[in-house]
């Protein structure tokens, strides 16, 4: 789960106020784009990427995820299942973007574009929150939209309503999908939301927008090492799953988690968009 103005870099022994330079980092900047539209006078952007995500998410949830679930259903309704579970997909990265949006309009931060992408979604900014309540608010409304959205899919399956039980499965997708996203997106690692989050606390305790940023990035950065080598360890006592997944995680954290400034320029590096 990052903002990204277009201003230029100052340096940063000129002034303490925190300045966002735009989006460079090409893990998070995603360029190209096959289509787009406004939403609530926001552009939002689909790249390539994400099709190919939806693209292998239609195929296990309709070749894997609910034929198991639901043996006796038909090919048509499988994949009527598996379109509607790509749709809950796009809708809950979307909405958990546009939160980001909305609330960062609410402190006079607005958004110059939503990009669904690979590995999710990135809410690029035109500004930085003033102060450390700013940053923090935009920041946690990414997880509360989807916690909000995961208890809306989910309220229908637990009251055990009548519902058909190919509507039940995509509810409880649903469900799942937006807990985990609003779980992941708290991990104190930056550029994620637990990471701006932990960085607005540390810069409202400091004072210090630079430092609280930079340490964050170094947590984030331990984090990972720590996961990287704890799957190994897993990995080779033979919990190959598992140890393997946990591996997986450390190393985008470890992508993710990187250095906010470059000492040879004496300026800000790309302080990344909100991502998710």
């Amino acid at each position: 789960m990052h903002l990204a103005p277009r201003d230029q870099i100052p340096n940063p022994s000129q002034s303490r106020r925190p300045v966002e330079p735009p989006l460079t980092d090409p893990v998070i900047a995603v360029r190209r784009t096959t289509s787009g539209f406004r939403l609530a006078g926001v552009r939002v952007r689909v790249s390539g990427g994400w099709w190919i995500a939806a693209t292998l998410l239609g195929w296990m949830l309709g070749a894997r995820l609910f034929p198991g679930l639901y043996p006796d259903a038909s090919g048509g309704a499988l994949v009527g299942m598996a379109v509607a579970g790509v749709a809950v997909l796009f809708v809950s990265v979307l909405l958990h973007e546009m939160a980001h949006a909305w609330i960062g309009h609410r402190y006079g931060v607005e958004t110059a574009a939503v990009t669904l992408h690979l590995l999710g979604g990135v809410t690029e900014m035109r500004g930085a929150p003033r102060d450390p309540r700013a940053d923090f608010g935009i920041a946690v409304a990414g997880p509360v939209a989807s916690f909000a959205l995961a208890a809306a899919f989910g309220a229908p399956v637990l009251l055990d309503l009548p519902l058909p039980g190919g509507v039940e499965g995509v509810l409880g997708f649903g469900a799942a999908l937006n807990a985990l996203l609003a779980m992941l997106n708290l991990l104190p690692v930056f550029p994620l939301d637990g990471g701006r989050m932990l960085r607005a606390a540390l810069w409202h305790r400091s004072g210090d927008h630079a430092a609280a940023t930079r340490d964050t990035i170094v947590l984030a950065r331990v984090l990972g090492v720590v996961a990287i080598v704890v799957g190994l360890l897993a990995a080779t006592l033979g919990q190959r799953g598992w140890g393997v997944s946990v591996l997986l995680v450390g190393l985008y954290l470890r992508l993710l988690a990187r250095p906010p400034f470059r000492p040879n320029l004496g300026s800000r590096r790309a302080d990344p968009s909100l991502e998710s």
